[in-house]
C-alpha cells in the first residue's frame, strides 16, 4: 500500500494495494464536503477523512455510498495516527469480514474529553 500524508479528505479504492489519492492531487482543495463526497461516489471510491463530523452527517443523509473511513485527530499530535498506522488500520478493515460499502468506519477512537 502506498501511503502519504492524509489531506483534508482522501479518496481511495478499498482493495489490495490501495492507492490513496488526496483531494489536493485532484485539484479539489477547498471543495465543499458534499462535492468531495459526490466525487468519491462518482469514482466508486471509499472516502478517507479527518473531517469526521461533516462526513458522518453525509453518511446518514446519503445512504448507499461506497463507504467512509474516518480518522480522529487530537490537539496533542503525538496521539494522532501516522500514515503507516492509518494504512495498517485500513488493511485490517479490508481483510476483516466487515462490510465497507454503505458504512462509516472510525479507524481510531476519538480522544476522551478531559
Amino acid at each position: 500500500m502506498r501511503t502519504r500524508r492524509l489531506a483534508h479528505s482522501s479518496i481511495f479504492c478499498a482493495a489490495t494495494d490501495t492507492i490513496v489519492v488526496a483531494v489536493g492531487e485532484l485539484g479539489k482543495n477547498g471543495t465543499p464536503e458534499p462535492e468531495v463526497f459526490a466525487l468519491a461516489q462518482s469514482l466508486e471510491r471509499v472516502l478517507l477523512t479527518h473531517n469526521t463530523e461533516d462526513f458522518h452527517e453525509l453518511h446518514r443523509e446519503r445512504p448507499g455510498h461506497h463507504g467512509i473511513m474516518a480518522v480522529y485527530r487530537d490537539s496533542d499530535t503525538s496521539k494522532n495516527m501516522n500514515p503507516a498506522q492509518i494504512a495498517m488500520a485500513i488493511r485490517r478493515l479490508e481483510t476483516s469480514s466487515v462490510t465497507i460499502a454503505g458504512d462509516f468506519h472510525v479507524l481510531n477512537p476519538p480522544a476522551p474529553l478531559q
